[in-house]
């Protein structure tokens, strides 16, 4: 499996997939914390995709190609749909309203890639609380950052420089 980003959603789909029993558990993300944060949720292999060539990892690694790989980005879709092995499935998770990636419609027919849009909705509510209290996910690596509400700015900056992954703003006692 590949998981394209080592965000919040990224890291989840890492310690889910692993939990599940997945071998080989691929992880790309070209912030170096989150990196760490990818190996700590169980990631097999983690590439910086700016110094390395995650086709050659993934042909390395899974020579008939991975049977799953979640864009956890937003405008990764032609990447994964490149990556995924034959009669795979790419999981679209990644949002950005901003983007519109153009589909390598030829490939994925080729292929015959299977492609599942997910957004959070109503309806996952329950099962994610369970999840969430069923103590599997590393919450504490996934949460990097706990600040009080003045400290939004830093927050911010955190996310920016690339050494947050998600951030708690708590409000402030009086």
């Amino acid at each position: 499996m590949v998981i394209l980003g080592a965000g919040p959603i990224g890291l989840l789909f890492t310690t889910l997939f692993r939990a599940a029993g997945a071998s080989k558990l691929i992880v790309s993300e070209p912030s170096e914390f989150r990196r760490k944060a990818a190996e700590t949720c169980g990631a097999t292999t983690v590439i910086d995709p700016r110094r390395e060539d995650l086709q050659a990892v993934v042909t390395d690694q899974l020579p008939e190609g991975p049977n799953i790989v979640v864009e956890a980005v937003g405008p990764l879709l032609p990447h994964a749909i490149e990556l995924v092995g034959g009669h795979g499935r790419v999981l679209q998770f990644g949002h950005d309203e901003s983007v519109e990636p153009a589909v390598p419609v030829g490939t994925m027919l080729k292929k015959e890639v299977v492609i599942f849009g997910a957004f959070i909705g109503r309806h996952s509510f329950e099962r994610t609380a369970a999840i969430m209290g069923s103590g599997i996910l590393p919450l504490d690596t996934i949460v990097s950052h706990r600040l009080p509400l003045g400290k939004v700015h830093e927050g911010l900056e955190l996310l920016r420089r690339g050494e947050g992954i998600k951030i708690i703003l708590e409000p402030e006692e009086e």
